[in-house]
């Protein structure tokens, strides 16, 4: 099971990914998604952090990349959706 947590917490983002989804189609695509938000939040003149080990990540974005948190989320609510077993999703 891949967890995924998303915390809005004082004016930024933290996105915290940890476990596997025991499928390498649905971990390809969090890491996808993953490396897409981190390549958005590089290319831009925001401060963030990006952190990952054998099977965590965490990025920590400010609240102006609220829209491409928001398509990360997007993204990753639909894995959910289709595979429940694989993915979990919780904003707070």
């Amino acid at each position: 099971m891949t967890n995924i947590d998303v915390i809005n917490k004082k004016g930024k983002y933290i996105i915290d990914m940890n476990g596997h989804s025991g499928e390498s189609e649905i971990c390809a695509a969090v890491s996808t998604l993953t490396a897409a938000l981190e390549g958005w939040l590089k290319n831009s003149s925001l401060k963030y952090s990006y952190m990952e080990g054998k099977g965590v990540a965490r990025i920590e974005a400010p609240a102006a990349a609220k829209e491409a948190v928001e398509v990360f989320l997007i993204g990753a609510m639909r894995l959910e959706k289709n595979f429940p077993d694989n993915v979990r999703v919780r904003v707070h």
